[in-house]
């Protein structure tokens, strides 16, 4: 995914956040010989825990330095080979100053982790796995569908299993995945734990609409006492609506004003600010598309939409109601935060578009 543009969408997240910037500085300087010194004029910053730089909050801390100014190289005033008093890091044996990593010998990014890292996955990409600044994100599922069904998260399991008719084609980024079946193309098992686990979360995905059918699951948990589904209704259109039902016989549906009838991809996103799973621990259920709020299923008692009652195993390209024809949605990029991800990391991080701070819209 992308590095944030602009330096003002950087404050605005870290705003958001209370993040510190991170960026590790140069180390001390080596020793010099004879008369010279090596003098290191860093400071060392200050510890933030919990947060990356780009907009994920992050389960480890990382530390800052910075800035960090060596002064060196060392001024030798002697003749080469005379020995004369160390330097920072010990003797040395020539006129020139080394500095190592300020976080202990490791650089973020490297693939190994390092003294005050907890992951390093070779890249600087703020929105998978691990953060840029080398801690843990939020991001518990994660299918790329790039082949194959795996979980691909920091929460160990939860691979999903698939239909006979589900296969693989082009992608909005790779590959993704094709539902052409009469059965639930797509199933993540298990699902209703993680939520229950976690009733704050963002859900997401990349999904083409190539034929619509009526009552046709986007993506289902729904029981009649809990979850939700975003479906097409009982007209075959390109156009969704989100259902949820919910403690103390809670059901409300939400109509977004949009139509996926483009035969292009489009970003789809759930959000859910639960504070737990009984009733009056619930909320509303807002709905994006393309990085842009669409609709709110409102929640004013705040029914618990997560709960036991909904269904074990979340499920996509599902058939809904009465009607067993093929489900056919290309569908990519499925990813479960347990937070709530601000609009504009939505829009940048998730759909590579463009923040505009005043409207509060995003270009994709």
């Amino acid at each position: 995914m992308r590095r944030l543009r602009t330096q003002n969408l950087i404050f605005a997240i870290t705003t958001t956040f209370g993040l510190a910037a991170c960026s590790g500085g140069s180390g001390g300087g080596g020793g010099g010989t004879g008369t010279g010194t090596d003098t290191d004029t860093g400071t060392t910053g200050t510890t933030a825990t919990g947060t990356s730089t780009t907009g994920l909050p992050t389960t480890g801390s990382s530390t800052t330095t910075g800035p960090d100014t060596d002064s060196g190289p060392s001024t030798d005033t002697d003749t080469a080979g005379d020995t004369g008093t160390a330097g920072d890091t010990g003797t040395g044996t020539g006129g020139s100053s080394t500095g190592g990593s300020s976080t202990g010998g490791g650089v973020c990014g490297d693939g190994n982790v390092d003294p005050g890292e907890t992951c390093d996955d070779g890249n600087n990409d703020p929105f998978d796995t691990c953060s840029n600044s080398c801690n843990v994100t939020p991001l518990a599922l994660w299918y790329p569908l790039d082949g194959d069904a795996s979980n691909y998260g920091n929460l160990s399991g939860y691979g999903a299993t698939t239909s006979n008719g589900f296969s693989y084609g082009a992608g909005k980024t790779g590959m993704a995945g094709v539902c052409n079946d009469a059965q639930p193309g797509f199933v993540i098992p298990d699902l209703r734990d993680v939520l229950l686990a976690n009733p704050r979360f963002t859900l997401s995905l990349w999904v083409r609409d190539t034929n619509p059918s009526a009552f046709a699951r986007l993506f289902t948990m729904r029981t009649a006492s809990g979850g939700w589904e975003t479906n097409h209704g009982n007209v075959p259109n390109h156009t969704f609506r989100t259902c949820a039902d919910g403690t103390n016989g809670f059901s409300n549906c939400a109509f977004p004003d949009v139509d996926l009838g483009d035969d292009a991809w489009h970003h789809l996103l759930w959000r859910y600010d639960g504070a737990g799973t009984n009733d009056g621990e619930g909320a509303s259920m807002e709905i994006f598309l393309d990085g842009n709020h669409v609709a709110t299923l409102d929640n004013p008692t705040s029914a618990a939409i997560v709960n036991m009652a909904m269904s074990a195993d979340g499920s996509f390209c599902a058939p809904g109601g009465n009607v067993f024809t093929n489900v056919e949605f290309e569908i990519d990029d499925i990813r479960l935060y347990t937070t709530i991800l601000p609009e504009e990391v939505q829009c940048v991080g998730l759909v590579g578009g463009t923040w505009d701070d005043n409207a509060m819209t995003c270009t994709p």
